[in-house]
């Protein structure tokens, strides 16, 4: 990998926010562009104590911030076909908006969280809306919902990077990724 970022580097070709995490189905890896850096192996996504795909956002946004590019907060380019749970995500905000949630944390709708009813607090969930494939990294740190076939209630923030807020409730499907 190394050898193929001075490559890119010394072309003048690579470009930081190009750097992105890509799963074709079958394997995980880095890329730049259309160049790819580095195959997320069960073995290493293993040594590192995590999913491969825990393990390739991870990587993917540590070398995006060494190279000086902003970390990914929405992966809109994955389409995880893990195991997951499978249902529908509503948004809470307004009324909840700094108030605690059931972890002790200071509830802001402008952060990437959301509630389960039952996922440890602290775990990060990837959820992709099953109509428009897109994504996003949550971590877990309040309790809900409470209405029947809904698996998550995402802060406004979150929920809008997969959907429109005005939807209210999306199909979703849940990948833990630690």
């Amino acid at each position: 990998m190394a050898r193929q970022l001075n490559f890119l580097s010394q072309e003048k070709s690579l470009k930081s926010a190009e750097i992105l995490p890509l799963f074709n189905g079958r394997d995980y890896f880095i890329q730049c562009g259309n160049e790819p850096l580095l195959a997320v192996s069960p073995a290493l996504a293993q040594t590192l104590g995590k999913s491969q795909l825990s393990a390739l956002i991870d990587l993917t946004n540590q070398l995006r911030k060494t190279l000086g590019a902003h970390p990914l907060r929405s992966f809109r380019y994955l389409n995880p076909i893990a195991e997951g749970e499978t249902g529908f995500a509503s948004w809470y905000g307004g009324y909840f908006h700094g108030r605690r949630t059931a972890n002790g944390e200071t509830y802001d709708i402008r952060k990437f969280t959301a509630a389960h009813k039952q996922l440890p607090f602290g775990t990060k969930v990837l959820v992709t809306n099953l109509e428009n494939r897109q994504s996003v990294v949550v971590h877990i740190n309040d309790r809900g919902p409470f209405k029947p076939a809904r698996i998550i209630d995402l802060s406004p923030e979150a929920f809008k990077e997969i959907g429109y807020l005005g939807k209210g409730v999306l199909k979703v499907k849940l990948s833990v990724l630690s």
